[in-house]
């Protein structure tokens, strides 16, 4: 994946795909929304993840959260802030519509990742303290160009 910074504020992404488990691309809250010593920051009460791109129609991709402390699922203690047990979460698979398009995430219908984070923790996601989020994009999908716009939480 190739990301460049587009003169709107925006991010040009190059997506080449590949044949195998795909390509990620991970953000993080910037410096001055940090609340906490890891970097995290408190969206409590957020119930909404709004992803805002320009895309070509036809491109699967999901977005996922993980929280302060989080980690590899084989680690045996997650340190995290603000009652945050490392746990990490994606949403189902969506497909894009061609165009500028809001993709809006309901965090009650994320699903605990089985591969990544705590997989002891609480089974809830403590907003007080989000590290960061995440979108993916599976393989076998033609090569294409995006513009990211935006991740919001409300």
């Amino acid at each position: 994946m190739d990301a460049s910074e587009t003169d709107s504020g925006g991010l040009r992404l190059r997506v080449a795909f590949g044949s195998g488990w795909g390509v990620g691309i991970t953000f993080k809250p910037v410096a001055e929304s940090q609340t906490h010593p890891d970097g995290s920051v408190d969206l409590a009460g957020a119930r909404r993840v709004k992803v805002i791109l320009d895309a070509p129609a036809g491109i699967r991709f999901s977005m996922g959260l993980q929280e302060s402390g989080h980690g590899p699922a084989y680690e045996q203690t997650y340190a995290g802030y603000a009652g945050a047990d490392g746990e990490s979460y994606t949403t189902p698979e969506v497909t894009t519509v061609e165009g500028r398009q809001t993709y809006t995430f309901r965090l009650d219908e994320m699903s605990l990742s089985p591969s990544y984070g705590n997989q002891r923790g609480n089974s809830r996601i403590d907003t007080p303290a989000i590290a960061q989020c995440h979108l993916f994009f599976p393989g076998n999908q033609a090569t294409s160009t995006l513009l990211f716009l935006s991740i919001e939480f409300d």
